[in-house]
């Protein structure tokens, strides 16, 4: 496969996801399959017009990761932070995710998102909220380093 997404066995097939094995691999995070599922589309586009495709470059973006009783871990370069009140954060991204890819047309989307929203800083912001001194203060706040 291309780092353009196109099959080399086949121009009119672009693969995404875990089926993408590209010359310069990338991680399987459901952000990259979003990430090349647009870029897919788009080459497809120039692909029928004749104009060159563009590589998928997978971008720099920190992780958020969530294990058991929602102790959650920001995992950004080299760096983790852990700590229970990010949880919120998680939320909050895939509140915006599911605006975005919600089958309503535009801002038919927003209030179903914002309720959402609303609730999960309620249910798991605001019971934790500090300032920044106090969260990495927290005894369940641990900075750890990737080797």
């Amino acid at each position: 496969m291309h780092q353009t997404l196109q099959s080399r066995y086949c121009a009119s097939i672009f693969v995404v996801g875990d089926a993408a094995t590209l010359p310069k691999p990338v991680s399987k995070q459901a952000f990259n399959a979003i990430d090349m599922g647009a870029l897919a589309a788009q080459n497809v586009l120039r692909w029928l017009a004749g104009d060159d495709l563009k590589d998928f470059s997978p971008p720099s973006k920190p992780l958020l990761v969530t294990f058991g009783d929602l102790q959650t871990y920001l995992v950004a370069g080299k760096t983790v932070l852990a700590n229970k009140t990010l949880a919120g954060a998680k939320e909050g991204v895939y509140q915006l995710f599911m605006a975005q890819t919600a089958p309503q047309d535009g801002l038919q989307a927003v209030p179903g998102a914002l309720r959402r929203l609303r609730k999960s800083w309620k249910e798991l912001v605001v019971p934790g909220l500090q300032s920044i001194k106090d969260f990495r203060a927290a005894p369940e706040c641990r900075t750890l380093k990737r080797l």
